[in-house]
């Protein structure tokens, strides 16, 4: 884990209905910010494969919760993903013994494509992370979003990441 610390200057807030419906319903709600603050497509199209998977993972890995909260944002040139699950137990790397199995290959691709992946305990669970180096949002769309109906969730809070 590093020890970023920024004020968030773009953000969303979310809390999915924890089902298998959850990662699909997580990329389009990024897709649809990402957009909104003028991404450029690869660097969305990537974001959504890592929170698909952090998503997957809470559900999966940490079932029990009813929802999943997340918080996605853009600071200077930094993406962060993070969602809340109601486990303590960190992520923990599964050994794919040959190429047939069809799990165990997230935690790795979350730490290898991403620029930091991470977690921190909140409560009795946890916050999963990923961050990703972006061009900077521009600043007409800043300007716009600080005005937006998307508070930082109470559950999630990436300054504290």
């Amino acid at each position: 884990m590093g020890g970023w610390r920024v004020s968030t200057y773009v953000w969303r807030s979310y809390s999915f209905l924890a089902s298998a419906e959850a990662p699909r319903i997580a990329r389009k709600a990024l897709r649809n910010a990402l957009q909104a603050w003028e991404c450029a497509v690869e660097t969305a199209e990537l974001a959504e494969l890592l929170a698909s998977e952090v998503v997957t993972n809470v559900i999966l890995h940490a079932p029990g919760g009813l929802r999943v909260p997340v918080d996605f944002g853009v600071a200077g040139d930094v993406l962060t993903f993070a969602a809340l699950d109601d486990s303590p137990l960190p992520p923990q790397d599964r050994q794919v013994r040959d190429g047939t199995e069809t799990n165990g290959r997230g935690l790795p691709m979350l730490k290898s494509l991403s620029s930091e992946f991470g977690y921190r305990r909140s409560g009795a669970g946890k916050v999963v992370f990923f961050r990703l180096k972006i061009d900077p949002i521009p600043l007409h769309v800043v300007q716009r979003e600080r005005y937006s109906a998307f508070p930082p969730s109470p559950h999630v809070r990436l300054a504290a990441l």
